[in-house]
C-alpha cells in the first residue's frame, strides 16, 4: 500500500521487464523519462513563438496557438459566439449554424466552431446580417416544437444547467416565432429509472448522441429517419430501458434544452409542486 498503484504488466514497446513486484508510478515515470513532458507540467517549456500566430478578430488584433479553431481563439479572449450544437468537450458538428462568421475574402459565411484560424485571418462575429441569421435561426428552433417552458425542467438553473435556447431567445430578444409551429407530439420516454427523454424539446443538436459516443464510450444514442421527421433514438430505436444505457448522465449533461433531463425532481399538479420521483 506504501508504494501505492502499481504497474504489474508493463507493454512491449517499454522495454520494462515483468517484474512479481510491479513498478510503481514514479520508477515508470522515471524508466520512461516521462517526468519533463507529464509529471512536471508546471516546469515544462513555454509555448514557442514559432506555434503562435496573428489574427484579428472585429478589428481587433490577438495573437492566438495556431490549429485552433476561431470558436476556440474568441472563446480564449473572452468573445462570445452564439451556439447551441457547440460543446468545447465534443468534437465540433456545426450543423446549428448559430456560430456562422464573415472571414475577409471569403464569400460564405463560416461556422465558427469547424474552422481553423490561419496567420493574418480577419474575422467578424458580429453585425446586423450576423444577428439577422441568427434570429431567424432561433425563430425556425422555436417552431420546430412546441417548446413549453412551463413544463420543462430547464426553465430553472438545475444541476445540468438552464435552458441555452431560452437563454438566447431571451438575448436577442424574441417574444415570437414568424413561423408557423409544428404542433405534432412526440411520445415521452420514461422508462430509464435516472432520465426522462422528450423528443419535443429536442433541437437535434447531436451533442446528446455526440456525449454517448465520445464521454461514454457507449454509442448508445444515435439519429433516426430523415428530413422533418429526424429523431434522437437509443438503441435500434428501443425505449432506453431496453436499449445500452449505462445511465452515466453523459447525455444529460450535454443537452443543451430539457430533451434529456434527470429523475431527480420534475413539477406536476396545479401548483406545480416539486415531486421526488428517483433518489440514487
Amino acid at each position: 500500500m506504501d508504494r501505492g498503484p502499481i504497474l504489474t504488466a508493463p507493454f512491449e514497446w517499454t522495454e520494462l521487464e515483468q517484474n512479481d513486484q510491479g513498478y510503481s508510478f514514479p520508477e515508470v515515470a522515471e524508466k520512461l523519462n516521462l517526468y519533463p513532458t507529464f509529471f512536471d507540467r508546471n516546469e515544462a517549456a513555454p509555448d514557442s513563438t514559432d506555434d503562435l500566430i496573428h489574427i484579428t478578430i472585429n478589428q481587433k488584433e490577438y495573437q492566438v496557438k495556431k490549429d485552433i479553431t476561431i470558436m476556440q481563439a474568441c472563446e480564449q479572449n473572452g468573445i462570445k459566439i452564439p451556439h447551441l450544437c457547440h460543446e468545447s468537450d465534443l468534437t465540433p458538428d456545426a450543423n446549428c449554424r448559430l456560430c456562422l462568421v464573415k472571414v475577409k475574402g471569403e464569400q460564405e459565411l463560416a461556422p465558427a466552431c469547424g474552422t481553423t484560424v490561419k496567420d493574418g485571418i480577419e474575422i467578424t462575429t458580429e453585425d446586423d446580417e450576423l444577428n439577422h441569421n441568427r434570429k431567424i435561426l432561433l425563430e425556425l428552433q422555436m417552431a420546430s416544437h412546441e417548446h413549453n417552458c412551463l413544463t420543462c425542467h430547464k426553465g430553472n438553473p438545475c444541476i445540468a444547467g438552464s435552458c441555452e435556447l431560452q437563454e438566447l431567445i431571451r438575448e436577442f430578444d424574441i417574444k415570437e416565432s414568424r413561423y408557423e409551429q409544428n404542433k405534432e407530439k412526440h411520445p415521452i420516454d420514461n422508462t430509464s429509472p435516472v432520465l426522462s427523454y422528450d423528443p419535443n424539446k429536442c433541437i437535434l443538436c447531436g451533442r446528446c448522441v455526440r456525449a454517448c459516443r465520445e464521454i461514454a464510450c457507449q454509442n448508445n444514442l444515435g439519429f433516426i429517419n430523415r428530413g422533418a421527421d429526424t429523431l434522437v433514438a437509443a438503441g435500434a430505436n428501443k425505449d432506453f430501458d431496453q436499449s445500452a444505457c449505462v445511465t452515466c448522465l453523459a447525455c444529460i449533461f450535454a443537452c443543451p434544452t430539457g430533451a434529456m433531463t434527470e429523475k431527480i425532481a420534475h413539477y406536476e399538479g396545479e401548483d406545480w409542486e416539486e415531486k421526488l420521483i428517483f433518489q440514487s
